[in-house]
């Protein structure tokens, strides 16, 4: 038997004007759709429904394939990173629009965001696309964030795209270096090959061939 829980609008609406997203007004009885339907499975376990709420949105915001990331949800709500991940894990289980969702137009809808931001041509645009294709396999372990900063930074790599810094991207998609770093030392390079990744600026002829 399910228990009804009404949505606390008045916290959505506080962490969304602080994440500076727009929500349409149809959406939110989705939102609270999914809200309850999250809640009816894990209620036994979380004794304050509020404590949800941030991880509930961060759910809807990826099945709607709006650009957002965990990190700013956390500060907007102020919940501790700790708890809000062993949340969403948990919450995730009972929801299979974000488990079936397509990444890929996830992640293609943010290479397109960095692509208008910066300007890039109809070259990156068609070089990304095919990289995507090509690592797609060896990413889908990390965010969604993360693969598209992997894929910007790899397809400026190839193009010889100089005009703009890789901490620009990375900020822009508010991820960090280090993660970029991680995922193409571990995911993209051979492991005979990777001990010699030092940076993408030392390391261009060492990820050229890898590009074709």
């Amino acid at each position: 038997m399910s228990f009804y829980l009404l949505i606390d609008f008045s916290q959505i609406n506080n962490i969304i004007k602080k994440l500076e997203v727009t929500v349409k007004k149809k959406h939110y009885s989705e939102l609270s759709a999914l809200y309850q339907s999250i809640w009816d499975q894990v209620r036994l376990s979380h004794k304050k429904a509020e404590k949800l709420v941030p991880v509930v949105l961060y759910i809807f915001f990826k099945i709607k394939c709006i650009k957002i990331s965990s990190k700013k949800i956390i500060e907007a709500s102020n919940l501790p990173e700790k708890k809000f991940r062993n949340y969403l894990l948990e919450a995730v289980r009972y929801c299979p629009e974000y488990l079936s969702r397509d990444r890929t137009k996830v992640v293609q809808k943010l290479l397109l965001y960095v692509i208008n931001h910066f300007h890039f041509d109809h070259d990156f645009v068609q070089v990304s696309n095919s990289l995507l294709r090509k690592f797609w396999n060896r990413l889908t372990n990390t965010t969604d964030s993360n693969i598209a900063g992997v894929i910007c930074i790899l397809t400026m790599i190839k193009l010889d795209v100089n005009s703009v810094s890789y901490n620009a991207i990375c900020r822009k998609l508010g991820i960090r270096m280090s993660s970029v770093f991680y995922q193409v030392k571990h995911r993209i390079l051979r492991s005979e090959t990777a001990e010699k990744f030092t940076g993408f600026k030392r390391s261009r002829n060492l990820l050229k061939p890898l590009l074709t």
